[in-house]
């Protein structure tokens, strides 16, 4: 392309390449700005349809039932072969107590790490569901820790029973067992 005018072939010859590299730049905040993915804060997510639930009746603590985070995480809808209750909300942590009616090792914790990258996908940087931890606490019992601080998605508390779902032998599953809402 050739450009008569000679003082604008100049000024881009010049000043060409800052302009460019000042548009680029630009292109790439803007897609930074809309692509950003926010932090999941799951309790204010889900505890304000549980407030407004409290406030309708007069006689609130009555009126909520022990059930009321499972319906509003659809557990019942799995389709889990297991019980599998959530007692009570922690902020950005889960804790699960998975109780089995057989003895478990370590394959079984390698087992549930596979069976959750299947359920929820690969954990990394486009990906991130947030940290996972599975300890043996005994001879029948799995803790897993659910950490989802600046996790992208909230797929993995419902994935983590999923995947315990296609392990063999468990028979119950209690999420943040002794934790109660302060309402």
């Amino acid at each position: 392309m050739q450009i008569k005018n000679e003082k604008l072939r100049r000024f881009l010859r010049r000043r060409g390449g800052i302009i460019i590299g000042a548009a680029a730049l630009a292109c790439v905040a803007a897609v930074m700005i809309i692509g950003r993915k926010s932090a999941v804060d799951i309790e204010s997510r889900y505890a304000e349809q549980a407030y407004e639930a409290r406030a309708e009746s007069e006689d609130y603590m009555m009126s909520i039932p022990d059930d009321i985070w499972d319906s509003y995480f659809g557990i019942g809808e799995l389709g889990l072969y297991y019980d599998a209750h959530i007692e009570g909300m922690d902020g950005e942590m889960f804790i699960y107590k998975a109780e089995f009616s057989r003895d478990i090792g370590e394959d079984t914790s390698k087992e549930f790490y596979a069976m959750l990258e299947k359920k929820c996908g690969k954990l990394d940087e486009d990906n991130f569901y947030g940290e996972v931890f599975a300890e043996i606490k005994s001879a029948r019992e799995l803790e897993i820790v659910l950490d989802l601080g600046n996790a992208a998605e909230d797929k993995a508390i419902t994935g983590i029973l999923r995947a315990l779902n296609e392990i063999e032998g468990v028979a119950k599953v209690t999420v943040n067992e002794g934790i109660q809402d302060e309402w």
